[in-house]
Order: C-alpha cells, then sequence, then structure tokens
C-alpha cells in the first residue's frame, strides 16, 4: 500500500493516448527526426533526451532513481518519480523489473509508472492498416487491445513485424506482452535470406529488455539461426512459463501457457524431435479444465497432428466430458478406426448418436458441423438418421437426403448420391402435402431437384468412362432445370464432344448466363424497393448467391473471365469471408490465367474449409498451374 504521501493524483490503469500519423521522435535538442526509411534494426526513438549519457552511466542512474522510489522522504521520492518520468521508455524495461520488487513502494510506484509513459504505438512508417488499428491503442482495455494485437498478427509478417515487437518491449500488460510475441512467433518465414533477416530483427527489437516475451524473440532467433542453444533455452523457458503459472498468475494464465506449448511441440516436431513434442503435448494436457469446448479444441489441435494416442489419453482423462458430448464422442470413433479399432469406432458412434437429443432438427445441425469439420462417417450417420423419419420429420427428412447427396457428390460417391436424391424424389412425388411444404418452406421445386439427381448420374457414368450414357443423362436432367450451372459445366466438359453438342451446349450456356443476369437486375431492384430489413437482407442474401451463381457458370464453360471475377467480388462484399464463393473466386482467377490471384484465393477457401476435398482439389490444381507457369519463360525470352 502506498504511503500517504504518495504519487500526487491517481493511480492511472492505462496508458495515455498516444499519436498516430505523424510520430514526432524527440532527439537531443528536441529536434525532430528526418523521415524516410529505417533499417531494420532501428526502432524509432521515443526516449528521453538521455542519449548522449552512456548506456551503463544510464542504467546506473535508473537503478539509484527506482531504490530511491522507496526512499522515507517525500520529496526524495517525487524527485525520483519525475526523473523516470522524463525519461520514459529508457526506463520502462528497468521500472517493468521493479513491479515485482519486495518493497511495496517501489513495485507500486514502478506499477505506476510503466502504466503511464507516453508510447507511440505507430509510427510514420508504419503501413496505413498499422496506424489504423494502433490509433488511440494505449487508451483502450485490456480486452480490446488483445483483438487489436491479433488483427495486427492477421496482416502478414511485412506490416506486423515491427508493431509486434514494439508491443512485446511495451506494453504494459505482461500477458499481452506474450500474446504479440507468440504472434510474431508464428508469422511466416520465407527463404533463407527473409529468414536471416528475421533474427537480426528480432534482436535488434528484443534489445536488452529482461521482459519474458523478449526472452521468448531472442531464444527464437537461436532456433532460426539453428544455434545448438536454442533447445535447452527453450526448455528452460517453457518450464518457467508453467511455474509462473502457479506462482504468478498475474503474469500468465492457462491459455497463455497452453499456447506456448502449442507452439513448443510443433517446433519441436519441425526439427524431428517426437518425443519431446510428446512430452510438451502431454504436459498440455495437464492445463486443460474438462470443459467440453475447452477439450474439443485440444482434440482438434491434436486431430491435425495425427496425435492418435494422446486423444484416446483425453478421453480417459475426462470421460465424462466426452460422453455427453456427441461432437467428441464422434472425433473418439474416428480416432478408433483410424488405429484399427473398428468394433470401438461403431460403439463410439451410436454412443454419440444418442446422446444427442431426440430432435431432427438437432441431428441435422450436428451433420452439418460434422461435415465442416471432415468427419464424413459421423456426418453420414446423423443424416441418414434424419432421413429415416420420413413418417414424423417429413421436410426433415428430405432436407436430410439432400445434404447427404451434396456431401456424397463431394465424396466422388456420385451413384450413392443419386439414390439419396431418388429418395427424396419418391417421397416429394408420394404425398402432395409434403410437396407443398417442399416448394414453400424450403423453396424448393421438384424439377430443379430431379436435374439434380440426373447431374450425380451423369457424374458416375464420367467416371465409369460411359461417355454416350453420360450425355443422356444431362439432357434429361437439363429438361429439368436449364439454371443448374454443374450441369452446365458437366456438358461443356463432356469428352470428344462434336461440334453439334458444342454448338448446342454454348448456346444453353448463353441462355442460362442471360436468365442470370435478368435475375440480378430483379434482385438489385428488391434490395433497392424492399419495404422491411428483413426482405432486403433476404433479397441481398439470393444477389450475392446469384453473383456467386453466374460467375461459377462462367468460369468454367470459357466465359468472360473480368465479368466473372467482377461477379465473384461482389458477392464477397455482399457476404464476406464464405468458403464457397472464395472458391469461386479462385476459379475466375484460374480462368482468367492469373494462377497465383488464384492460389491466393483458393488458399482462403481452403483456411476456411480445411476438410473439404474439392476445395483443397482445385487448389492442387491451381498450385501446379502456377509453378508450372513460374518455370516457363515469357515468349520471345530465349530470342
Amino acid at each position: 500500500m502506498l504511503r500517504s504521501a504518495g504519487p500526487a493524483g491517481p493511480v492511472c490503469t492505462a496508458l495515455v493516448v498516444c499519436v498516430l500519423g505523424v510520430a514526432v521522435t524527440l532527439l537531443a535538442g528536441g529536434r525532430r527526426a528526418v523521415a524516410g526509411p529505417r533499417p531494420p534494426q532501428q526502432e524509432p526513438a521515443q526516449g528521453s533526451g538521455q542519449e548522449a549519457a552512456s548506456q551503463p552511466d544510464l542504467d546506473a542512474r535508473i537503478a539509484e532513481l527506482i531504490q530511491q522510489l522507496g526512499a522515507p522522504e517525500y520529496a526524495t521520492r517525487q524527485r525520483a518519480q519525475d526523473e523516470l518520468r522524463r525519461l520514459r521508455l529508457d526506463a520502462f524495461d528497468a521500472l517493468n523489473e521493479a513491479q515485482l520488487s519486495d518493497d511495496l513502494e517501489v513495485a507500486s510506484t514502478a506499477r505506476y509508472l510503466v502504466r503511464s509513459i507516453q508510447v507511440n504505438w505507430a509510427t510514420e512508417d508504419d503501413a496505413a492498416e498499422v496506424r489504423q488499428l494502433l490509433r488511440g491503442y494505449g487508451s483502450q482495455s485490456e480486452p480490446e487491445r488483445r483483438n487489436r494485437i491479433e488483427q495486427l498478427g492477421l496482416l502478414g509478417p511485412e506490416l506486423a513485424l515491427r508493431p509486434l515487437c514494439r508491443l512485446v518491449r511495451y506494453e504494459a500488460s505482461e500477458k499481452l506482452s506474450k500474446r504479440a510475441a507468440l504472434l510474431v512467433m508464428g508469422l511466416p518465414v520465407g527463404d533463407d535470406a527473409a529468414r536471416e533477416e528475421l533474427v537480426r530483427t528480432l534482436r535488434a527489437r528484443a534489445g536488452q529488455s529482461k521482459r519474458v516475451a523478449a526472452d521468448w524473440l531472442r531464444a527464437y532467433a537461436l532456433w532460426l539461426a539453428d544455434d545448438p542453444a536454442a533447445g535447452p533455452r527453450w526448455e528452460e523457458l517453457v518450464a518457467a512459463e508453467q511455474t509462473l503459472l502457479i506462482d504468478a498468475p498475474d503474469q500468465t494464465n492457462r491459455e497463455l501457457t497452453r499456447d506456448v506449448l502449442k507452439w513448443y511441440a510443433d517446433q519441436l516436431t519441425l526439427r524431428n524431435r517426437p518425443e519431446e513434442a510428446l512430452a510438451a503435448m502431454r504436459n498440455l494436457t495437464r492445463l486443460l479444465n474438462g470443459t467440453a469446448q475447452e477439450v474439443l479444441d485440444a482434440v482438434d489441435w491434436f486431430r491435425a497432428r495425427q496425435s492418435r494416442e494422446i486423444i484416446l489419453d483425453l478421453a480417459a482423462q475426462f470421460p465424462e466430458t466426452f460422453r455427453r458430448t456427441p461432437l467428441l464422442l464422434y472425433r473418439l470413433a474416428e480416432t478408433y478406426r483410424q488405429l484399427g479399432q473398428g468394433d470401438k469406432a461403431d460403439e463410439a458412434n451410436q454412443l454419440a448418436l444418442a446422446a444427442t437429443p431426440d430432435d431432427a432438427e438437432k441431428h441435422l445441425e450436428l451433420a452439418a458441423n460434422l461435415h465442416h469439420d471432415g468427419l464424413f462417417e459421423a456426418a453420414e450417420l446423423e443424416y441418414r438418421h434424419v432421413a429415416k423419419r420420413l413418417d414424423r420429420d417429413p421436410l426433415e427428412a428430405i432436407r436430410a437426403n439432400l445434404f447427404l447427396s451434396e456431401m456424397l457428390h463431394e465424396l466422388r460417391r456420385d451413384g450413392e448420391a443419386a439414390e439419396t436424391v431418388q429418395q427424396a424424389v419418391t417421397a416429394i412425388e408420394g404425398n402432395a402435402e409434403t410437396r407443398t411444404l417442399f416448394e414453400t418452406e424450403l423453396g424448393r421445386d421438384l424439377g430443379s431437384t430431379r436435374s439434380r439427381m440426373h447431374f450425380f448420374q451423369a457424374e458416375q457414368a464420367a467416371q465409369q468412362g460411359e461417355v454416350a450414357r453420360q450425355r443422356a443423362l444431362l439432357l434429361e436432367g437439363y429438361q429439368h432445370d436449364p439454371h443448374d450451372a454443374d450441369l452446365l459445366i458437366g456438358m461443356h466438359r463432356v469428352p470428344g464432344a462434336d461440334e453439334t453438342w458444342v454448338r448446342e451446349t454454348q448456346a444453353r450456356v448463353k441462355q442460362a448466363a442471360d436468365d442470370y443476369r435478368q435475375q440480378l437486375k430483379d434482385l438489385q431492384q428488391r434490395v433497392a424497393e424492399g419495404r422491411s430489413a428483413e426482405d432486403r437482407a433476404l433479397a441481398s442474401y439470393q444477389l450475392a448467391v446469384m453473383y456467386n451463381q453466374l460467375a461459377w457458370l462462367l468460369a468454367n464453360t470459357g466465359g468472360d473471365a473480368d465479368e466473372a471475377i467482377k461477379c465473384s467480388t461482389r458477392s464477397l462484399e455482399l457476404m464476406p469471408d464464405r468458403a464457397g464463393f472464395l472458391d469461386t473466386l479462385g476459379r475466375c482467377y484460374y480462368a482468367k490465367g492469373d494462377y497465383a490471384t488464384a492460389v491466393q484465393h483458393q488458399s482462403r477457401a481452403v483456411a476456411l474449409e480445411p476438410h473439404s476435398p474439392t476445395m483443397r482439389a482445385q487448389l492442387e490444381l491451381f498450385t501446379t498451374a502456377w509453378r508450372e507457369q513460374e518455370r516457363t519463360p515469357p515468349p520471345g525470352a530465349g530470342d
């Protein structure tokens, strides 16, 4: 507790709002720094005007002032405070360490000074995106500062490295300083030259700071430089972080410690040290609290690394959490299947199925989540469970069949996909009330559903090399729905097509594209004239879907690639970060011949839907084309 004659005014709990845009750098004599590029090892000075003093002398003076913060005389304490405040970032590291002083007066005053130091979080050399994120950074709450740090990490190494290192050094919160360091260590490294540059930058930015996060950066630089000291140093740092979790919970938390262990385990794996990586992973499991979401996140992390035995360990460690959580049980079943324990996999699947309430909608929602997560066997089990409820829930049963058919098509099981749609068609045709619900509640029509069935049958025929049957089925599907983009693309790609087929297909594609364009105009008018926000939102959603459909059709049938790109881009403006729309945009750039940009957008799609076989296959196609393009010299290069 502070003495009655402590620091004047209330204790400040947040950093002062910093200056953005023009970073005024104070040098000796108060001169403004000359703007221009700085070498990577230099950080814009934000110091005190004490640069003329030698570093050892300055360090000694700072240590003396910090000691005086605990002096019995108020005047001595106040003079020390004032001088340390003027020293600003020159004194930051020492003050940060002094927060742990055994002298409560020194510790509390140091804490006050650290949090009140003015920091120019953004500099004039930072990109506009960085300056925007760091505007007013120091005045924000800790959760908001963390949010901005994480957004910085998404900007990539070129933009994010220096500002993140700045946050490692000077962020008042030890936890956020470490969060920034983790993001730095997670940035892509690049080639050998980039790696060497990164090593120099990390060492310069971390400087002589005694912060734990700065230690991480220096130790990471050792690893990047293939220094043998890196392994033992990281072993010490990781052990220290786990000890801090018990001894000093104000400096770390379980989430941070888990994330450090995850990063450490991945680094060990990259360096072909599997036993040590496994030990780090097992340490990680001890930090879980047993809640369903936390265990699920851990299981997915281990699943991505094929650490199957640890997933079994988690099931033994948290049996009740697994028992009541279908998503965990299905992951456990997948693990058993991969380990060749089919009986246990079947048992876990049945437990998962029974753990879900007897509600068709909940089963469908679960099936969709499993599909997204690449648990296709489990998703199929859930879809088929709902599909059997035709008497009780006809509409949900039909939805289950249609969703299942699309997943089976994605898995290249087109014959089964067609049979699944056939079941839905039979159910719709056999009951007038069901058909009415199908058309009104789902907004579907029987013709398009039949067309989809014939498309799947045609895809199966194509896989079997039955070209004549493929053509016949495509034509039959076209009669039911002349606007199915996938079916029209299938017609365009039929092998060995004669001139008549090509000409007629081109006409069909043109007609469908024109109809799409008309629908776009109608939907644009609905958006503009919608009577309610709900009407406008629905029309906007339909508009995005229609833009995507037109872009997909054009990009896959030799249409105008520029129009396709424009339409696809517009769909993403209306509905950002949709994996399917990004998949379309990738295809559009591929059609344009811009393979590098195609890979860029397709990579984003795969990041959002990492288990989609079709998206991954398309990324592989684009990447192969890009590499080939890079190897091929431009025309006339050898002349």
